[in-house]
This record gives structure tokens, sequence and C-alpha cells, in this order.
């Protein structure tokens, strides 16, 4: 089994959250994710991972301060086991573009949107992790996450 560590940026204004859109050219299946991506040799700490990969996929240039939520994920069908932390970004500035995908990222070519989503948006929309669309959610993001929250095991 493979293991991967993600760091991933909670973005929010006026009840909105900023994410970023997945389509797989293969079947056209598409997915709305918080920016951020997994832990390189390059990167410290998760903080680090967090503000590189929110960089690459939205252009943006920001401060995380703290752990917000930590969700476990086994991916079975490619036999991965994900470690992800949420942090929310308390400052940012930048104008949000996608130009800054390596490309020879593996995301290069599958992300094709970064927008600010309202709340009420996102119910009929792919979202993960899908709590993102839950009321306790929108309500720990009104409160400024005031407690580190585990999320739980997932598995696909």
């Amino acid at each position: 089994m493979k293991h991967r560590v993600r760091a991933a940026g909670l973005l929010i204004k006026d009840q909105h959250i900023l994410l970023v859109l997945h389509r797989l050219p293969e079947t056209g299946a598409e997915w709305w994710i918080p920016p951020g991506g997994g832990l390189e040799e390059m990167d410290q700490t998760i903080f680090d991972a967090a503000r590189r990969e929110i960089f690459e996929e939205t252009g943006l240039h920001v401060n995380p301060s703290r752990i917000a939520y930590i969700r476990e994920f086994r991916e079975i069908s490619n036999r991965t086991y994900h470690l992800e932390f949420f942090l929310p970004i308390d400052s940012y500035s930048g104008q949000i573009t996608m130009e800054n995908i390596p490309v020879n990222d593996i995301d290069y070519g599958i992300i094709k949107s970064v927008q600010w989503l309202h709340q009420s948006e996102l119910q009929d929309l792919v979202v993960w992790p899908d709590w993102i669309k839950e009321d306790w959610f929108w309500e720990d993001a009104r409160n400024g996450f005031p407690v580190t929250r585990y999320t739980g095991v997932s598995a696909e």
C-alpha cells in the first residue's frame, strides 16, 4: 500500500469557498476540491506543501495558520492511503490563475477551473470531501475554525 500526505487550504469569504475543478479526460468525471496537494521532498512541513500547492493551482500566495481538519482516506482502486490536513487560510494575495501548474505535474490538463463557490451552489456538485457541503462545516467557518476536528476514515 502506498501512503500520501496531502495538505489543502480552506479559503473562505462571504459564504464562498475557493475550490478547484478536476476533470478526467478519459471519462469526463468531475469533482471539486480545496486547492492543495501532496507533500514533496522540498517541503519541510504540511504548511509548506499547502503554500506551494495552492500557489501552483490558484496563483495565490497564502498564509495557513493551523490545522482545522484531519481526514483519512483509503483509495482502494490504487491501494493508496491518504492522510489529509485541511488548513484555514488567514490571508492571501495575488490573482487567481492556473498558469503556475507545472507541465509535468499530474494535475496539468486535469485541473479545469478555480472558482469561488457559494455554499448554496455546492449541493448539486461532486465535492470532496463531501462534508464541505454540511452545515457544521459552514458553522465552523463562520466561527473561524475554532478547534481541530478529526473527520474520520472514508474509502472508495
